[in-house]
């Protein structure tokens, strides 16, 4: 005999709940929108893409939902700009590959190492200079 489960009533839902499905949306919507921009636009899509939209989407979600404070924000900006330098290889490395006949998947790939490898030299250059990530 099967025993039937009750339905969660509004009372029993976390109130965080909506706020997620919120940010997912809001998230979803942003990459769609640009993703279908990409196809009529590419420098609009590219210029749109290269603002710091996750930054400032993650910035206005831990300030509304989670009301960090401005130490915390800061330094979530200040890594995040660490992080930020070595992601610039694959900008570079990844258009060079597919100019130089390289495949798609092939140039994600090699641009991919190249950045994780230059993640892992910037912390250890920075730990050496007492800066940890």
């Amino acid at each position: 005999m099967k025993t039937k489960l009750p339905l969660p009533t509004p009372a029993a839902i976390d109130p965080a709940v909506p706020l997620y499905l919120l940010k997912i949306l809001v998230s979803a919507a942003v990459f769609t929108i640009i993703t279908e921009l990409a196809k009529r636009n590419t420098a609009l899509a590219a210029l749109i893409t290269a603002l710091p939209l996750t930054t400032l989407l993650v910035l206005f979600w831990r300030q509304h939902q989670e009301h960090a404070t401005p130490a915390q924000i800061a330094d979530y900006l200040g890594l995040t700009l660490w992080y930020v330098l070595p992601s610039l290889a694959l900008f570079i490395a990844m258009p060079w590959f597919l100019r130089h006949g390289w495949g798609f998947y092939p140039s994600l790939l090699a641009g991919s190492a190249i950045t994780v490898a230059l993640y892992v030299i910037e912390v250890r250059v920075l730990r050496a200079f007492g800066i940890k990530l």
